[in-house]
């Protein structure tokens, strides 16, 4: 009597896309998974990603399967994409390490795929966000003025300074933050300015667009042809801060 051939166990691909980057917008390898793929499966009906994927012609199921369900899914070599929906996640692959710890089971091939990645900055997308919600809906918050806040930029240049000098890393990081919220917190309200008022609007995209336009136009050793090789040539081009009348650097 021949015995059975063994069931190829397939392979399990948990694919996550960082929510700062725009849906759709997906590493090459994450598309041909996606597209070779015998099942996609995802639990939320509300998934960024849904429409873009349908769009593509990639067909996915709107389930949440155990983890046994989704391991009887890969027999026979197959395999199942599961997008990645936060916290919901978890049951999944608590689920698929407890069968892979009992070792009773042939596991498929499991695979955790970043569809996406984020960029350098990418935080600062959240203190954005995280800042509109604030004005809209702290009572304190809605209602401060850049005059109102003034005194807490100088509070927390001085608290800068002060863990500079200090040499404490952690008190620095945390004071460069509250440095930056002054300034995603003005730009907030100036963004809400008035015409009527004659007050231009600007946004916190505007102030970081003015700022690097000023970057670049005082290296162009770095951005032009200009050439500096020392520090003290660097200084010449007019990359070090000047001084405005009141003796702050500029």
């Amino acid at each position: 009597m021949n015995a059975e051939a063994p069931v190829e166990p397939g392979r399990i691909v948990l694919l996550t896309a960082s929510h700062r980057v725009a849906p759709g917008l997906l590493s090459w390898p994450a598309w041909q998974t996606l597209r070779a793929a015998d099942r996609v499966l995802c639990a939320d009906a509300e998934h960024p990603q849904l429409p873009y994927l349908r769009e593509a012609g990639v067909e996915v199921e709107i389930a949440a399967p155990t983890a046994q369900e989704l391991l009887d899914g890969c027999a026979g070599g197959r395999t199942a994409v599961v997008l990645a929906t936060g916290e919901g996640d978890r049951a999944l692959t608590d689920g698929l390490a407890r069968i892979a710890g009992s070792g009773r089971v042939s596991m498929p091939a499991l695979e955790l795929l970043p569809g996406s990645y984020d960029l350098p900055g990418a935080r600062l997308l959240d203190l954005v966000q995280v800042m509109d919600r604030i004005r809209r809906e702290c009572p304190w918050s809605s209602r401060q003025t850049h005059k109102g806040l003034a005194k807490y930029g100088i509070e927390e240049a001085y608290e800068l300074v002060e863990a500079i000098e200090d040499g404490d890393r952690d008190e620095l990081r945390e004071e460069l933050g509250d440095v930056l919220l002054q300034v995603v917190f003005h730009a907030r309200i100036a963004q809400e300015a008035s015409g009527a008022e004659g007050d231009e609007p600007f946004s916190i995209d505007d102030v970081a667009g003015t700022i690097v336009d000023k970057l670049v136009h005082r290296h162009p050793h770095v951005f032009g042809d200009a050439r500096a090789e020392t520090p003290r040539t660097s200084r010449s081009t007019g990359c070090v801060p000047r001084r405005s009348r009141s003796g702050v650097s500029r």
